[in-house]
């Protein structure tokens, strides 16, 4: 949405709000008998948590629990931190998760997937442990290119500048970026939802629709609402320019929606498909543009001794758990692999 691109990264970098990330922990252990068991932990503020990533649930079948707790700034101010933590014990022979998701949520495969196996193979030296995850690339990851191309350097560094030394027209050129990066966006996920939705749409439906959304983007006076905000308190700015947001995406969808009932034969029930598939583009989205930000340590305790990994490092203090770590952006469009093979000798 634009909410998140416009209020949730220009409010939070211009009027130097904190963004923050998710600290994801997780420890699978491997017992000889090939059960399995996981123990989460996952820290951040309240907006880390604020994502659109599922988390694990009693209705997936993990044990939660949440707590806050307050931790010591460097300046001896105090800041509270929620915490997450989850586990769950695995069979032998019972699949590892892929997800997070519960077993009836139709959204499960737009979250975060991390595919793991465990297979235990007999040898005539011993038995053999195979670990291996995989976190699959997030579909809408090729929209960075977008953020790319207006969010340049230039503008980069007009957002780094403190918020009180803009002039009205630096103010002014750094909305329109991110408005120019956010309508872009909206035309790719509008795309793949029609994709979905009307497969058989005629071309000169979609570019209708298309203009529909550009003309929202060129309707908004950019020095009118730069100027707005000068003699704002960094509150009552971040307020507004979140009213302001809902109403750019408010009037975006209706202009997209309002060009596509005009064709012909197009029904309520057609447009109800679209607007359903709207919506699961954007959820996709929401997933890959957070996730990006979340650090990860997996760790893994194998049975027997180690025979190959892909891992980081060894922690010798922690029963030889094997330990990757890594940011969300290891596989924004790409797959990141984690293996680990052991052997227990007979």
């Amino acid at each position: 949405m634009l909410r998140r691109t416009m209020a949730g990264v220009v409010v939070a970098t211009l009027l130097v709000a904190g963004t923050g990330c998710l600290k994801r922990k997780e420890k699978i252990t491997i017992a000889p008998d090939g059960a399995a068991d996981i123990v989460i932990e996952y820290r951040g503020s309240k907006q880390d948590f604020g994502g659109r990533d599922v988390l694990p649930t009693a209705a997936a079948g993990w044990e939660v629990t949440r707590t806050t707790e307050t931790k010591r700034r460097p300046d001896g101010s105090d800041e509270q931190e929620d915490v997450l933590r989850a586990e769950q014990r695995f069979a032998p022979g019972q699949p590892l998760p892929a997800n997070f998701a519960s077993p009836a949520d139709p959204n499960a495969e737009l979250y975060t997937q991390f595919p793991t196996r465990l297979t235990v193979e007999q040898r005539p030296d011993g038995t053999y442990y195979h670990l291996r995850r995989t976190y699959a690339p997030r579909r809408w990851a090729h929209v960075q290119y977008w953020k790319h191309v207006f969010i340049n350097d230039d503008i980069e560094k007009l957002v780094e500048k403190p918020s009180e030394s803009l002039t009205t027209d630096e103010r002014a050129k750094i909305f329109a970026a991110f408005a120019s990066f956010e309508w872009h966006r909206q035309v790719e996920l509008a795309k793949a939802a029609l994709a979905d939705a009307e497969p058989n749409l005629a071309p000169d439906a979609w570019l209708r629709a298309r203009a529909a959304l550009r003309g929202v983007y060129e309707s908004v006076a950019f020095a009118q609402l730069a100027a707005r905000y000068e003699s704002m308190s960094k509150e009552q700015a971040d307020a507004e320019l979140e009213e302001e947001a809902d109403r750019f995406m408010a009037n975006a969808r209706e202009a997209f929606s309002t060009s596509l009932r005009g064709e012909p034969a197009m029904t309520e029930a057609r447009m109800a498909a679209i607007t359903a598939a709207l919506d699961r583009q954007n959820l996709a989205h929401d997933v890959t543009s957070v996730t990006g930000g979340h650090n990860f340590e997996i760790r893994a305790v194998m049975p027997g001794q180690i025979v190959g990994h892909n891992a980081d490092r060894m922690d010798e203090q922690d029963d030889g758990a094997l330990v990757w770590e890594f940011s969300g952006e290891a596989f924004r469009d790409r797959t990141h692999e984690l293996l680990a093979t052991s052997r227990l000798a007979k």
